[in-house]
């Protein structure tokens, strides 16, 4: 787990939201209420090399051929897709793969869409082979109503050939909860994991629709008593598959309070977030004097955020999930973009122009640079804005 404080996160909570609240131009915007009221991600490039996604070693992480990308013809919705592909490569299979950031419970939803192709079931053994989706901690659940407290909670969708469906049940390792939701007749089951306060309910049932939360929700258990504040992560992946056996994932939704980071990386997000938000705003002010000026001050926070993320860098205080040296590339592209637009706008002041499209443009390049230095901080482990863009991920904390 990463050591911030609840002041720090609660700080970047709010400044983020009131922040991107406000940019319905912006990429990573999801309505008002982002962060904690109602806003919402989705995941749709489960990979590895760019999320920071882990493959969690099970003492044969070679069983499983993950592929990222795979096309999929959904069953209920109608339409080709691309999702994560796991194909096991001998009998008795399995594959864990983890979100690596820790999340604060309270206030969280979320969700992913497992399915198999009803074409291809080779390797799919009847009530044995399951995906599932869990919340784990590193620390046990103290006093959970019901259990007496566990470090996981779980959805496992069994494959059931009897009904060309799915059974779903819910497990917090040691022991089944709650009562089992039949899943017939379809390839394709939402699992969905819930915290409201200090009560965490799991749910699954059929899509209804493309969109993560369009599903007709059953619930499987309901549990009571957790800690309000807890810390956990979440995973995903299958279980007994014979040889050949094909599962896809999609869709990973999270709607909440998003991960927490350190404290050494708080006060260089907070400087990147408050500068990305004034530079987004240029795009709807025409006055080259206002705009240079926001670029001009835009650069000073810049040039101090840079100047914190280095000595993090070489004190080796950064989180291990963080991609300091990626954010650090991404972050001298954007203060260069600020630093250009400032000099060109004091340069058109002098001579009594007055477009600012030529600022304009700089300042969408250090937007972009900004975003994915955001991104870098939070785990994203590619240099690349396209595939930012591709994935979504946002730079959430």
């Amino acid at each position: 787990m990463f050591g911030s404080t609840s002041s720090s996160r609660a700080l970047t909570y709010a400044l983020l939201a009131i922040v991107l609240s406000v940019l319905p131009g912006c990429p990573f915007y999801t309505g008002p209420g982002f962060l904690g009221i109602g806003g919402s991600i989705v995941l749709t490039d489960l990979n590895p090399k760019a999320l920071p996604i882990d493959v969690v070693d099970d003492g044969d992480i070679k069983d499983v051929r993950y592929k990222s990308a795979s096309k999929y013809k959904p069953a209920t919705v109608g339409q080709k897709d691309k999702r994560a592909l796991l194909t096991a490569k001998s009998d008795n299979a399995a594959f864990t793969a983890e979100l690596a950031r820790s999340f604060i419970a309270s206030g969280l939803t979320a969700r992913v869409r497992l399915a198999f192709d009803p074409d291809k079931t080779d390797g799919l053994v009847d009530g044995q082979t399951f995906g599932f989706f869990e919340t784990r901690t590193d620390s046990v659940l103290i006093e959970a109503a019901g259990d007496g407290g566990a470090d996981r909670y779980r959805l496992e969708a069994v494959y059931d050939a009897d009904t060309a469906g799915f059974v779903v049940r819910a497990t917090d390792g040691t022991s089944t909860l709650g009562d089992e939701v039949f899943v017939p007749a379809t390839a394709e089951v939402v699992l969905e994991i819930s915290f409201s306060g200090s009560t965490l309910t799991l749910r699954a049932g059929v899509p209804t629709g493309a969109s993560p939360g369009s599903f007709s929700a059953q619930q499987v258990v309901s549990i009571s008593g957790l800690p309000s504040v807890l810390a956990f992560t979440l995973r995903w992946g299958a279980e007994e598959l014979g040889k050949k056996a094909r599962l896809y994932f999609n869709n990973f939704e999270l709607t909440g309070p998003y991960p927490e980071i350190g404290d050494a990386e708080t006060p260089i997000a907070l400087l990147l977030i408050d500068a990305y938000g004034s530079i987004e705003m240029t795009q709807f002010n025409e006055d080259i004097a206002a705009v240079t000026k926001v670029m001009g001050d835009a650069s000073s926070a810049l040039d101090q955020a840079l100047t914190d993320l280095e000595a993090a860098l070489a004190s080796d205080s950064l989180a291990d999930v963080t991609r300091g040296d990626l954010a650090r590339k991404s972050l001298a592209k954007a203060l260069k973009a600020t630093e250009k637009a400032r000099d060109l706008g004091v340069k058109l002041i002098d001579k009594g122009k007055t477009n600012v499209k030529p600022l304009k443009k700089r300042a969408k390049q250090a937007s972009s640079a900004l975003q994915l230095a955001l991104a870098q901080i939070a785990g994203f482990r590619s240099k690349s804005y396209g595939r930012l863009l591709k994935s979504g991920f946002l730079p959430f904390f």
